[in-house]
């Protein structure tokens, strides 16, 4: 589920039934798309849903007023963490074990500071 400027937007083929269980799960932020995947024991599987990455940002969303009810002061910039929440309000939980950021090397494409001419 995505959330743009108050406006829930469901992605039903990013549904997937997994076991119950250790899972791992990974997102992959490339320019401005958004990959998600999962491991659930037996190798990385992508979810069929690219979402874009741009909102998540402050020049994106300003003080939207009141939304479906709800106000929506605007966005104060993105964070990495990890969330759950059980939509289905099954009374389900997640524990997590660890977490792990890994920044991938910056764009072959892009100068370096010590590329500069002075």
């Amino acid at each position: 589920m995505t959330e743009d400027n108050g406006l829930r937007t469901a992605h039903p083929a990013a549904t997937v039934e997994v076991p119950a269980g250790p899972l791992g799960l990974r997102v992959d932020l490339s320019g401005p798309t958004l990959r998600f995947s999962y491991d659930a024991g037996e190798g990385w599987r992508g979810v069929p849903v690219e979402l874009d990455a741009t909102i998540l940002s402050d020049e994106h969303v300003a003080h939207t007023g009141v939304v479906a009810g709800r106000d929506h002061p605007g966005f104060t910039g993105a964070f990495v963490g990890m969330w759950v929440m059980d939509m289905a309000a099954d009374g389900f939980h997640a524990d997590f074990d660890h977490a792990r950021y890994e920044a991938m090397p910056a764009f072959s494409g892009s100068p370096s500071p010590d590329d500069a001419s002075a």
